[in-house]
């Protein structure tokens, strides 16, 4: 592990050397998996550590970008379900692979200008383990979705004189829903909606290699306040309202 990290934190240094090696692309690419079991995502992430130093690191990467993935940390930071009958007890991260995303994105961003975007499409999984008052055990609530993002990149600095450089991210991805397994396993007992998204992060123009954190919050409610199961008038999601924030760690490289 600590090898690994002082792989990255290498080729976060790298300067002169890196720069006579490698040319900068205008464009960043490739196949994104996103995973609360970080465990997994981070294990990965070491071994392509190991193999980029063995491989010639970011050369490597360059020519293959387009088909070996990314791994990014996805960290629950905000999850709250309200009821009329009070608060619901929520898990969300777990070891059995119950909630991923698989996708791909497209980056671009100039020599010159400031102005970038990053456009990316996946199918995701999302498994909430709630505890509804008045309940003993909890219960699993299922949504498989395609998830497009949008997002602008503005970058503060030079890639000719900065060694380092600051690049902030905004836009948003909307979560269409495909199938929900749950009280009803009816898509229409739940949202679709926008989540906003905005990040930070740091990229070294010699060695190109990047760190980025970046915040996505949920601006639609997770059930449905409106739905009625077939055949009757209950609704019985009305008055419920919910809260879902997450905080997602990556690096890469190209920018």
């Amino acid at each position: 592990m600590k090898k690994s990290l002082f792989v990255l934190f290498s080729l976060f240094l790298m300067q002169g050397t890196a720069k006579a090696q490698v040319t900068r692309g205008l464009w960043e690419y490739g196949p994104v998996i996103t995973t609360t079991n970080n465990g997994y995502g981070w294990a990965v992430e070491n071994l392509k550590a190991y193999g980029f130093a063995a491989l010639e690191g970011v050369e490597f990467w360059n020519k293959n970008r387009w088909w070996i993935p990314s791994f990014r940390a996805r960290f629950d930071v905000l999850k709250d379900i309200d009821t009329p009958a009070g608060d619901v007890k929520v898990k969300w991260a777990d070891w059995g692979l119950r909630n991923y995303s698989i996708g791909y994105h497209v980056g671009y961003l100039s020599y010159i200008s400031p102005i970038g975007f990053d456009v990316q499409v996946d199918y995701e999984k999302q498994n909430w383990r709630s505890k509804f008052p008045g309940q003993e055990d909890y219960m699993n609530y299922e949504k498989q979705m395609v998830v497009p993002t949008v997002l602008l990149k503005t970058r503060i600095g030079d890639f000719a004189t900065n060694a380092i450089n600051v690049v902030v991210e905004a836009g948003a991805k909307y979560n269409y829903v495909l199938s929900a397994k749950g009280d009803y396993d009816d898509v229409k007992s739940l949202n679709n909606g926008f989540t906003g998204v905005f990040g930070i992060g740091i990229i070294n123009s010699f060695s190109h290699f990047a760190v980025q954190l970046r915040y996505e919050h949920d601006f639609f409610d997770y059930f449905n306040k409106d739905f009625s199961p077939n055949g009757t008038t209950m609704k019985p999601y009305e008055g419920y309202s919910s809260k879902h924030g997450t905080l997602n760690l990556y690096a890469s490289f190209g920018f």
